[in-house]
């Protein structure tokens, strides 16, 4: 935790919350979707592994909601978000893979 800047000295027991881009975001609400299906958005795993605590899920799902490879619904005041197509779509392969 240190090496990577969550947290700051060795006597630092509390990190600061990293933030995160558009890429990780995707990776991580595509692993938490994969990993979950329609209730992932209970327990986003892949947004715990990159340390966001509850109280950030609500920014990161209005990110999510806003890209246009993922879509959100509500019904009954329940926020659903789910990938539009393919769940990684949105990335572009790597030169030589195909």
């Amino acid at each position: 935790m240190r090496n990577i800047g969550v947290l700051e000295t060795q006597q630092t027991l509390e990190g600061k919350i990293p933030n995160i881009g558009t890429a990780p975001l995707l990776v991580a609400s595509g692993y938490s979707w994969e990993t979950h299906g329609d209730d992932w958005f209970s327990q986003p795993t892949g947004w715990l592994y990159l340390f966001q605590p509850e109280q950030y899920w609500d920014s990161l799902a209005e990110r999510l909601s806003g890209h246009p490879s993922w879509e959100a619904s509500g019904l009954h005041g329940n926020l659903r978000l789910q990938p539009v197509g393919d769940t990684y779509g949105w990335a572009e392969p790597r030169e030589g893979n195909a």
